[in-house]
């Protein structure tokens, strides 16, 4: 594409790209960058590619060239740049000259621009469609109006027809188009029915394809039903789809049957079977056809040893009986109608079952294996008996006896011991926890006052002699050394031993379900330096003889508190 201008510049924004060459009458300005191919122009493209007849490129070393024409001097010196001076002389003619620096007269310039000038410039304008000219101030302008207007009016716009519009506005320069309609649409569209059941349309108002199926009618009239004959009826209503199938008839039926005349008789008209007999061997009654029995009766007669009643059919044996004449060998189990013998097993024999006569059979005693055994034809008690056992009655035992286990327990309401000694713990080389004679349960040794009510629980004639004995509360009198558990504290606790040292300043608390008569003794070792103060609080609920707590406050000092079994300690 070519753009031609008239007059004036043209200013294109963006980039120019081209393969031909660019002419311009007036000069061409360029702001910005000039891309050039491979980065150079060649001298070919130049105008003039010389300088005092040497190529550019060339060394220019031997160029020389006369001050004249206002230049003062000229200097190349063969590698660096070329030096030019101007002189006066170059001065006039509009233009000023002054140390070294050329300038424009503009004041002279101003006086020479007379009428004829602007006249010259009036007449160059004078017709042009998009410049103007001002003769009282002499500036050249563009008519912007007369440029729009003048390129809106070299565009048009062609509607070929077809769906949607195109137009232009040549006030505006405003092309508008305008897509297909829903009607244009819709009218390229349509539906071809092309027969068969159903049907199928098109509404191009709309734009809605209809599809209706096929009618029961028309699905009915593809169905048919064919009678190929034979029994009964097969036949099918296209009006109401229905397919109607009747069985054959009873004297369809009857007509496929029918009698060889040999003694049977049948009627197709009824179906009805009959039988014509001839002889004395059968009879016939409404109960149907049977054998005469008094005929069969006749057939049979006795043999030897046997005697014959023909009017039961009854064989008998005579009085005399069967003789050994009579057999010839012994008569086997098979020709007997009871050939063996059932053996049942009584109340601790296993085995029996059906015996052959001729056979034997063995019968086996069952015995508890955890206890019994049988040895031999005699049945013995085991050495070890496996499994609990109950005895009943009195046990008696002539020797030892030896209880193993973890448990043993002795259920009677006395238990008499003749033997003099008895011991505990023989086999354990120390005693240690859960060792010794338990009474029950300590709480059952008590009376509703939760006071120890032992009885005769535990008696004895002789004294009772042990190195140490041990117990959470004694009741009666107590004689000899009695151990008291001893604890220290240098730390805010509950007390849990009967005697306690503090070796600090600190609150001890005393336990919390004491029992009546328990007794706790505290003593001070804090130096008096320290300014003792050890804290007796009693437990939450109770005092110390009214008071929350008591304070031990010299070293040495001492204090025995018994529990009065109510709600305070007793001081001692």
């Amino acid at each position: 594409m070519a753009y031609k201008f008239q007059l004036g510049k043209a200013k294109l924004s963006g980039s120019v790209e081209t393969t031909q060459a660019i002419t311009s009458q007036g000069g061409l300005t360029v702001v910005g960058a000039v891309v050039l191919d491979n980065d150079q122009i060649s001298n070919a493209e130049l105008v003039n590619s010389t300088i005092s007849g040497k190529e550019l490129g060339t060394n220019l070393d031997s160029i020389s060239a006369a001050v004249n024409g206002g230049l003062s001097t000229f200097s190349y010196n063969g590698s660096g740049a070329v030096t030019v001076a101007l002189t006066s002389s170059i001065a006039g003619a509009g233009l000023a000259y002054s140390a070294g620096v050329l300038s424009v007269d503009t004041a002279e310039i101003a006086a020479g621009l007379s009428g004829s000038v602007e006249a010259m410039i009036g007449a160059f304008v004078e017709g042009s469609d998009f410049v103007t000219f001002n003769d009282a101030s002499g500036t050249i302008g563009v008519d912007v109006n007369a440029f729009t207007g003048s390129a809106r009016s070299v565009v048009s716009v062609t509607d070929n027809g077809g769906d949607g519009s195109l137009s232009y506005n040549a006030s505006t320069g405003v092309i508008s188009y305008t897509g297909p309609s829903a009607a244009e649409a819709r009218a390229h569209v349509s539906a071809v029915d092309a027969g068969g059941d159903g049907s199928f349309s098109y509404d191009s108002g709309t734009g809605a394809f209809t599809y209706t199926g096929p009618s029961a009618a028309e699905a009915r009239a593809h169905v048919s039903a064919v009678d190929a004959g034979g029994d009964g009826s097969f036949g099918y209503n296209s009006a109401t789809g229905v397919f109607t199938y009747t069985g054959p008839s009873a004297a369809e039926a009857r007509a496929h049957f029918s009698a060889d005349g040999q003694g049977i008789e049948y009627a197709s008209a009824t179906g009805q079977f009959s039988l014509e007999l001839s002889g004395a061997s059968l009879l016939k009654n409404a109960s149907g056809l049977h054998v005469d029995e008094s005929w069969v009766r006749g057939r049979f007669g006795p043999g030897s040893g046997l005697s014959y009643t023909s009017a039961t059919g009854i064989f008998s044996v005579p009085n005399s009986g069967i003789t050994n004449a009579m057999l010839s060998g012994a008569i086997e189990n098979s020709k007997l109608f009871n050939s063996s013998v059932s053996v049942v097993a009584g109340n601790a024999l296993t085995g029996g079952g059906t015996v052959a006569l001729g056979s034997s059979i063995t019968l086996d005693v069952a015995v508890n294996g955890d206890a019994l055994e049988v040895t031999g034809d005699a049945v013995a008690l085991k050495s070890t008996i496996a499994g609990s056992r109950t005895f009943s009655g009195d046990v008696t035992i002539s020797g030892g006896l030896t209880v193993n286990g973890t448990t043993t327990y002795i259920n009677t309401t006395n238990l008499d011991v003749a033997d003099a000694l008895v011991k505990i713990a023989s086999g354990s080389a120390a005693f240690a926890a859960n060792q010794g004679i338990e009474l029950g349960d300590y709480a059952s040794l008590k009376t509703a006052l939760a006071v120890a009510d032992v009885g005769n629980a535990l008696s004895s004639s002789l004294p009772l002699v042990a190195p140490s004995m041990k117990a959470g509360t004694f009741y009666g009198t107590l004689e000899g050394a009695m151990l008291l558990g001893v604890e220290t504290k240098s730390a805010p606790a509950v007390i849990s031993k009967n005697v306690t040292r503090a070796t600090a300043n600190i609150t001890l608390t005393l336990p919390s379900a004491p029992v009546k008569g328990q007794e706790h003794r505290v003593k001070c070792f804090v130096a008096d330096a320290s300014s003792p103060a050890v804290v007796i609080a009693a437990q939450a609920g109770a005092t110390i003889e009214d008071l929350a707590s008591i304070t031990l406050e010299s070293y040495g000092a001492g204090v025995s508190l018994v529990w009065d079994g109510t709600s305070s300690w007793m001081i001692f």
